[in-house]
């Protein structure tokens, strides 16, 4: 008998009945699979749009812009390419390309400032200092093009700060749109009535339309600021010329020779782009600025760090002196001219400035001597002759002082004050005819100076006097 291996029956074999019992029944896919899919891939679609919209508006349009720095200062070069770097690690952010913008418009580098604050706008819209800095960049130029920037800036920022407005009224008025002009300055004493700026724009409208009694009334507010006295009054002088108060416009005219320069109007946005300038030059600048507003300590203060960074700047240490010298700090200063003196030995002003403080501590001989080297330095300097006389008379050394200012006559003969303050001393010291000479060509020279006018008046009165009867 044979064995066979018994296979088990195949599916395909059995009964038809019992197959179909066997296995699992299939159904087809119904409609709502397809249309939960369909919605999967819809929200899918749709997330991917909103990222790519997303990238590609906050994407930056253009590399940060390369700066050749051939020649530039090494820590400017250093601060741009801080700047730089900031903007490679963070494309996107409108701060970072902002900030570009003002440590590249500090050190002067305009055009490639501009680019910076365009794309700082592109990707915030809501910042007012991005239009306002290409304004300032465009304003150079192409006053029509800042004119749309400052109205962005003034949309956004309205009047807080009022720099911009004030910027764009007095665009508007170079511009010729008087009335535009008018409706910006007027808007300013809408927040402060006696606004000094917005006062003085409009008394120079109103002067240019020959309203001379309501540019007077305007410029009762503005010459009391310090932020707008000069001009003020510049313009009061001109205004009582031509209502014909000769006497009153000569008396301004007097006054405005006295008075230091106008102070910018404070402006927030452009002082932090100042306070980025790390060059030598917009240090000094800062410096003057402080001192010309009476901010002394904090000229001062500036100074001092500026010969701590800088200690072989010789024109840092000048400064430093010659404001010691102004506060009576007199050790102090001839410390700080002794170092730029030696720092700078052909330096003229250095030379000066030591003598005067020398002069000053009573040492005349050292003080007589560094005079001399700065009269050698620069022999045709008229004034700095003149000057050196001047702190001789001080210093009661009249004979060495009639000299100085000699010599600064002979560089320039048509120096009035020296031929004023010459006239004095001769007189004194008894040489009346040649005094007379000298203050005649003062007052020819300059007919406004009353100290002139004066001198010739006590001499003339002097010498019309009888004698006294012995």
């Amino acid at each position: 008998m044979t064995d066979r291996t018994e296979l088990p029956a195949s599916p395909l074999s059995a009964n038809p009945s019992e197959v179909g019992s066997a296995l699992p029944a299939q159904r087809a896919p119904g409609p709502r699979r397809w249309v939960r899919w369909g919605i999967v891939g819809l929200i899918f679609l749709a997330l991917v749009a909103v990222v790519a919209i997303y990238v590609l508006r906050n994407r930056p349009a253009h590399e940060p812009p390369v700066v050749d720095l051939q020649g530039v200062e090494p820590r400017v070069a250093a601060a741009i390419e801080e700047a730089r770097a900031s903007v490679n690690r963070s494309p996107t952010s409108a701060e970072t390309w902002g900030r570009l913008g003002m440590v590249l418009l500090a050190h002067q580098f305009w055009e490639e400032a501009r680019r910076c604050f365009a794309e700082a706008e592109r990707l915030n819209r809501d910042e007012p200092r991005w239009p306002y800095f290409q304004a300032v960049v465009l304003s150079r130029e192409n006053l029509e093009a800042a004119i749309l920037k400052l109205r962005r800036t003034v949309e956004l920022c309205y009047d807080e700060p009022d720099g911009p407005r004030l910027k764009l009224a007095d665009a508007l008025l170079v511009e010729g749109q008087t009335a535009d002009a008018t409706e910006q300055f007027q808007q300013l004493l809408v927040r402060h009535p006696s606004h000094p700026a917005a006062h003085l724009g409009l008394a120079r409208l109103a002067f240019e339309r020959g309203n001379l009694q309501e540019s007077r009334d305007h410029l009762e507010y503005a010459k009391g600021s310090p932020f707008t006295r000069k001009a003020a009054l510049t313009l009061l002088a001109t205004v009582l010329h031509r209502q014909g108060q000769q006497a009153a416009a000569l008396q301004e005219t007097r006054l405005i020779a006295g008075l230091p320069d106008d102070a910018a109007w404070p402006d927030p946005f452009q002082e932090a782009v100042t306070q980025l300038a790390v060059d030598r030059g917009s240090r000094i600048v800062r410096v003057v600025q402080l001192l010309n507003q009476r901010r002394v300590s904090e000229g001062i203060a500036a100074l001092d760090e500026l010969v701590s960074t800088d200690p072989d700047w010789d024109l840092a240490w000048l400064f430093l002196g010659r404001v010691l010298l102004d506060q009576g700090a007199y050790q102090q200063a001839e410390k700080a001219l002794r170092i730029a003196v030696k720092l700078s030995p052909d330096s003229a002003d250095g030379h000066f400035y030591l003598g005067r403080v020398l002069l000053e501590q009573g040492n005349h001989v050292l003080g007589l001597a560094e005079f001399r080297k700065a009269s050698e330095l620069n022999p045709g300097g008229a004034m700095m002759r003149y000057n050196i006389g001047h702190h001789l008379e001080l210093n009661g050394d009249h004979m060495a002082a009639i000299e100085a200012f000699e010599a600064a006559l002979r560089s320039n003969p048509d120096l009035a004050v020296a031929h004023r303050d010459l006239g004095s001393l001769l007189d004194q010291e008894g040489r009346t005819q040649e005094a007379r000479i000298h203050l005649r060509r003062a007052a020819q020279l300059n007919p406004q100076d009353e100290v002139t006018r004066r001198l010739m008046e006590k001499i003339e009165t002097r010498t019309k006097s009888p004698p006294k009867s012995k």
